[in-house]
Order: C-alpha cells, then structure tokens, then sequence
C-alpha cells in the first residue's frame, strides 16, 4: 500500500509519523518525570509530617515518662537519707506532679513488701490505699477537679498487673499498648519506670495518661488535602485514628499478607518504612509511609502513619500528561496542515515533468515545459530531460541514416557473394593440383623433424631430471638459512632490549639513590619533630591532670547542689499550698544539677581518654624516635647499596651493547647468504619449468609429426 502511494503523500506520512513520535515519546517523558517529581515530593511531605506529629507524641509521652523518673529520682534519694522519708510527701508529690498535665489521668507507685521504707508494719492501716499491712501501692487519680485513691497491692499486681511485671522483668521502662478504661470510658496508655537498687527490684512509679489529645491531632493532619494519618504502638494496636471504630485494633490486618510482615517489623523496631499499595477499606491505591517515634529509655517504639492516595499524589502529573498529548494533538494538526502546503508547493514541479515525460513517450517530443517554470533541482533535472530528449532524436535521425546505408551495403554485398562462388570453383582445381606436389616434399621434411624430436626429447628429459634435483638441494639449504637468519635475528634482539633494559635499570638505580637521599633527609627532619611532640604530649598530660581536678571539684558541687535541692523539695512539699512555688524553684534547681552532674561525667570521661590517649601517645612517640633512628641507618645503608648496582648496571649494559652489536652484523651476514640461496633456488626452480615445458613441446611436436603424416597420405589420395 505504501509502495503505491504518490510521492508528496509519503513524504507527509512518514514527517507526521516521526512527529507523533516525537511529541509521544517527549510527553511520557516529561509526564514519568513529573510523576516521581510528585511521588518524591509527597514521600517528603508524608516524611516532615510525621517528623513534626510525631515529635509531639513523642514530647507527651516523654512528659509522662520525667513524671515517672522525678519521683523515682526522689524515693531514691529519700532511701539515701531515712530522716526525709515520708509517705505523706510521696503522697503529695505523686499527685501535684499529674494536677496540671491535661492529658495525665492518674499515677500510681506500687512497691514490693517493705521495698519503700522497710517499714509496713508501722503503716499498717494508717492510710486506706497504703494496704492493709501498710505496704505502700497508692493509685491516685483525677475526679471532677480533686484526686481519688485506690490501693493497688489488694490486685496482686506482681502476678496478674503488666505495667508492674514487665518493668521487674526486663529491668527497663516499659511502654504499656494502648487499652480502654471502662471507669475513665477512654483509651489510655501507662508509662512505668523500675527503682533497683544494688541489683534488687524494690517497685515502680508509672503515670497513666489518655490518647484523647492525640485523636484531636490526627483529625487535624491532612497532608496534602486528602491525606490521613494514624498512631499506633509497637504492637501494632491502632492508639489514634480518623475513624474512632479502628482504636485498639492492629494495623496490620488492613494489609495484604504480602505486606503484613514488613508492617509488623517496621513498627515493631523502630524503623522507616514507605510503600504503595492498595486499601481493603475503600480498593483505592496509596502511599502509607511508617514514621517511627523512639522513647527516650524505652525499647518500645510507637509509630505514625501517614497514608496519602496515589490519585491526589499524580493529579498533577496526570494533568500535565493529559495537557501535554491535548497540546501535542493539535501542534501534529497544525504542523501536518504546514507541511502539506510546504510539500505541495515543492513537488509541484515534479506534477509538470511526470506530464512532459509522458507525452514525450507518446511522441511529443516539444511537450517540455519553459525552464522560467523551475528553479534549483529541479531546473537541473528539466535540462537534463531536454538534453535527453534533443539526443534521442538525434539518434533516432542517426538510426534512420544507418538503415538506408545499411541496405545499399546488402545489396554490393550479394554482387561480390557470386564473384566469390567463381574464384572459389577456379581455386578448387587448384588446390588439388598443388596439393600432391606438396604432399612428396613434406613427408620428406616429417621423417627429419620426428628423428631430432626423438633425440631432443630424451636430452630435455634428462635435463629436467637434473634441475629438479638442484632445486631441491637449493630449497633445503634456504630452510636451513632461513632458520638461521630467525635465530640470529631473535639473538640480535633480544641483546638490544636486554642493552635497553640495563640503561633503563641504570636510571632507576640512580634515581632510587637520589630517593635515598631524600628520605634519610626527611627521615632525620621526622625525628626531631617526633622529639619536639614528645616533649609537648608530656605539657599536655599534666594539663589534662589538672583538668580532672578541677572536673573533680565541679562534680563535689553539684552533689551539693542536687542534696540541697531535694531536701528543699521535701520541705516544699511539708509546707502544702504555701511551698508550692518554691517546691517549682527547687526542682528546676534539681534537674540543673543533674544536668550539670551529668555533663562533669562526661566531661571527666573525656579528660580520662585524653589523659589515657596522652600516655599511650606519648609512649608511642617514643617508640616512634627510636623507630625513625632505626630508619635513617637502614635508609643510608640502601643509598650504599644502590650505588653499587649502579656501578653494576653500568659494566653490563656496556657487555649487553657489545653482544647486541655482533649479533645484529651476523643478522645481516645470514640474511645476504639468505636472499642469494633464495636467488639461486628461484633460477633453478625456472630452469626445470622451462625443461618441462621443453618436455611438453616435445611431445607435441610429435604429435603433430603424426598428424602431418598422416595429413600427407590423405594428400596423395585425394
């Protein structure tokens, strides 16, 4: 079909072709661009969402969590000094430290027989939530603007309480999953920190808080426009959702079982995780990227989900491809329009030639166009048809002569065919008288000639015999030079890069001598800046003492400082109402001087690897003076060395050179004797093809010898 198509509609064909093409492949392109542009850029607004959400779970938890350890920190420092034990203080302080945090709903510190202050017995019965047998295990919570108290040893909670036995077992806080509290009627969590001593489990104080406030962020994420997102522990267990039913259950079980596992292990550690994939809830695709929240001192990692629908993800990408192929159709359009004006303006002309050529083959050979009718090709291509047309007829005119010319030839010659047929009968007679006169004169002359070609052959025979010998000793002994002009020639060069190696070793030798040098200078500069270090790592190590007890002093004041803090603590919290504020003061002042306890630790860490790296270093560098003295005898000792290969080298590149001069005279010698038994070879070689063909014209002179006899009986019969 296309084969029968005209010229300007192909051309227009295969140009719109190549534009759709073109513009198809530009406008996927441009379009899978713009779609990973879109996926990265919402894999990047999901990753800063759950950046952001997540760091405010995270500082709630955490809130919780330095309730927790505060008190903790104080019945430890109660145990250390038993004058300021007092249950009434514990009491006071649990519940003004959950009073203004909105989202905590209650606090318990629960501790094992005689784990608080060794003293249940006196207690027993004085406080209804200290236990009947006084072990301390107080439960207070929230109640319409005052605190309730329940005693949580009556529960047994070192047999049937997690938030008690997983804290004693793993030694370590523990995050509790998200559960429902029938009596507060909302999902909660309880964070609870361990008190050890000496290696024994004495109890826990843990701070219960609600996830209610977390529900009210969720609603608020959007990313997006028309994205969610979610909360859930490290279990799993959903802790806020935008759907209030989906609370308490487990995530995972609204993925595939492809994708359960992956879930379940990203959120279980801790770890990021971003897929695409399709929803059972509503069948649509999306983008669900796992941004885990880490507690400080926990190995419960709670995690933040962002999911995000690959339709909102590629609106615009999928906009833009579609704007793209609307805007590729109509350019192809308006480009297709252009071109078949262009095409039909430029094969124009050929329209008016195929027209003159096909009234040319009619007979009309003045049916060419005017030239003033085309311009460039094409004006050549018309003189060309007007240079062929005048030829043609001219060679028509000149076909026309030849016909005439050739008759009038076919008529002379039918006259000299019949003078022909005359002279031949005359020669006939002729011929015959001649011929036997002729035949007694040459059977005279074959005897002759078949005598010396009998005698001719046999000597030409013996002739050849004799060169084909000379030629084969001639080829042998041009082997056997041949060969040794390739050993010779090997010989020759191998002496000359064995020369060229010795010079090239000699140089390297020399060069290596001057390295020497180099280095046992340098060597020499190494070792007196190791001394001059060694001399100051020995100034910075009696620094590095004096450091440590300066750090030593700042550690005995912040001891101080904490003691004083907490016993203002204790007396704040004697003085009710009117010390609250100052019970504020001392516990800022508190946690500065646990900061500042913690930092001198590190500090005098520090200033112990420094002081410890010192002497290591300084140990070292003198191992190092040694090792460089050691050097720069060794180094010398190889400059020495060195120029005695030097002096080496040199003797045998003057031998090698010597050898390597002789060799090459001897490969000239043998490849002249090499070309002159070739020579000679060659010569005798065409002496027996020449003996040979002697041979051969021998034999067929004999031949004819036969023939010619033969041809002169046939003679003298005729």
């Amino acid at each position: 079909m296309f084969d029968r198509m005209k010229f300007r509609n192909k051309i227009i064909l295969c140009l719109c072709i190549a534009m759709c093409v073109v513009f198809g492949v530009y406008s996927f392109q441009l379009s899978g661009e713009a779609r990973d542009m879109s996926v990265a850029q919402a894999k990047a607004q999901a990753k800063l969402v759950g950046g952001k959400y997540g760091n405010e779970v995270k500082l709630e938890i955490e809130e919780a969590l330095n309730v927790s350890q505060t008190l903790i920190e104080v019945i430890r420092s109660m145990r250390t000094n038993p004058e300021t034990m007092d249950r009434d203080v514990i009491d006071t302080m649990m519940k003004e430290s959950i009073r203004n945090g909105e989202s905590f709903y209650g606090i318990q510190a629960v501790f094992e027989p005689n784990g608080l202050d060794g003293r249940d017995a006196e207690h027993a019965g004085k406080r209804e939530w200290w236990g009947a047998d006084g072990r301390y295990g107080p439960y207070f919570w929230k109640a319409n603007g005052t605190f309730k108290a329940e005693d949580l040893t009556q529960h047994s909670p070192e047999t049937n309480r997690s938030w008690y036995m997983e804290p004693r077992d793993k030694r370590s806080i523990v995050l509790t999953e998200p559960y429902f509290a029938p009596v507060a009627k909302k999902y909660m969590a309880t964070i609870c920190v361990p008190l050890f001593e000496a290696g024994k489990f004495l109890g826990i104080v843990g701070v219960d808080f609600t996830l209610s406030s977390f529900d009210e962020m969720i609603q608020r994420i959007k990313p997006m426009g028309t994205g969610r997102a979610a909360i859930m522990s490290t279990s799993g267990y959903l802790v806020a959702h935008p759907n209030p039913d989906l609370v308490g259950k487990n995530i995972t079980e609204a993925f595939s079982p492809e994708d359960r596992n992956k879930v379940s292990n990203a959120v279980k550690n801790g770890e990021f995780l971003q897929f695409t994939a399709v929803s059972p809830l509503d069948g649509k695709e999306n983008m669900y990227v796992f941004e885990p929240i880490t507690i400080t001192g926990t190995d419960s990692p709670w995690s933040i989900l962002v999911i995000i629908p690959t339709e909102t993800i590629l609106k615009d990408a999928n906009e833009f491809l579609n704007f793209s192929l609307i805007f590729s159709v109509i350019a192809i359009l308006l480009i297709s329009l252009v071109i078949f004006g262009i095409v039909t303006y430029l094969t124009k002309p050929f329209a008016l030639l195929i027209k003159a050529t096909q009234d040319v083959s009619a007979g009309d050979y003045n049916a060419l166009p005017e030239d003033d009718r085309f311009s460039s090709e094409f004006l050549t291509l018309h003189l060309a048809m007007k240079d062929m047309v005048l030829k043609l007829v001219q060679n028509m005119r000149m076909a026309d002569d030849k016909t005439q010319e050739a008759e009038t030839k076919s008529r002379e010659a039918e006259v000299a065919l019949g003078q022909a047929e005359e002279a031949r009968a005359q020669a006939e007679v002729a011929k015959r008288e001649g011929m036997l006169q002729a035949a007694s004169q040459l059977e005279g002359i074959v005897m002759q000639i078949s005598s010396a070609s009998d005698e001719l052959a046999a000597q030409v025979d013996e002739a050849s015999r004799g060169a084909d010998v000379q030629r084969e000793r001639t080829t042998e002994a041009a082997t056997a030079m041949e060969q040794m002009n390739v050993t010779v020639l090997e010989v020759a060069q191998n002496a000359g890069r064995a020369a060229e190696s010795a010079d090239e070793a000699r140089v390297n030798a020399e060069s290596g001598g001057e390295i020497v040098e180099g280095v046992v200078k340098s060597i020499q500069r190494v070792n007196e800046e190791a001394r001059r270090l060694e001399s100051g790592l020995g100034d910075l190590g009696v620094q590095a003492e004096g450091i440590g007890n300066i750090m030593s002093v700042i550690s005995d004041i912040a001891d101080q400082t904490n003691l004083l803090a907490l016993n203002a603590a204790i007396e704040a919290a004697r003085a009710g109402e009117a010390g609250r504020g100052f019970a504020v003061v001392a516990d800022e002042v508190r946690k500065l001087a646990e900061k500042t306890m913690q930092a001198t630790s590190e500090v005098e860490r520090a200033v112990s690897a420094i002081q410890q790296g010192t002497r290591e270093n300084i140990v070292g560098m003198q191992g190092a003076v040694k090792t460089v003295g050691s050097s720069t005898e060794l180094a010398e000792q190889a400059g020495e060395a060195l120029g005695a290969i030097v002096r080496i080298v040199e003797d045998t590149s003057d031998q090698v050179r010597t050898i390597a001069t002789a060799a090459e005279e001897q490969s000239a010698a043998s490849e002249q004797i090499s070309q002159n038994t070739e020579e000679v070879n060659r010569i005798a070689g065409e002496t027996a093809e020449s003996m040979s063909q002697s041979a051969l014209a021998m034999t067929e002179l004999a031949r004819l010898s036969g023939e010619l006899s033969q041809v002169i009986e046939g003679l003298k019969r005729v």
